[in-house]
């Protein structure tokens, strides 16, 4: 009798270690996996913030190109 209620005892004993660690390592994988995506999230913030900079700036850069050339254009032509 008691043979068999230390038996059952173990094994329950058993289980719940074993329902623990799993429910032990699905929490560390989620956890990683929630840092993971923050970080692949704010990286992907940054690469287009830097990309709207780089086309702000290009553009900008283009209008004062044409501005300096329709200046130029100006110039020259009431020179002429």
């Amino acid at each position: 009798m008691s043979n068999k209620l230390v038996i059952k005892i173990l094994i329950h004993i058993k289980i719940c270690s074993t329902i623990m660690f799993i429910h032990f390592v699905v929490h560390k994988c989620l956890v990683t996996y929630q840092r993971l995506i923050i970080i692949i999230i704010i990286i992907i913030i940054k690469i287009i913030i830097i990309i709207i900079i780089i086309v702000v700036v290009v553009i900008v850069i283009i209008i004062i190109i044409v501005i300096i050339i329709i200046m130029i254009q100006t110039t020259y032509t009431s020179t002429i």
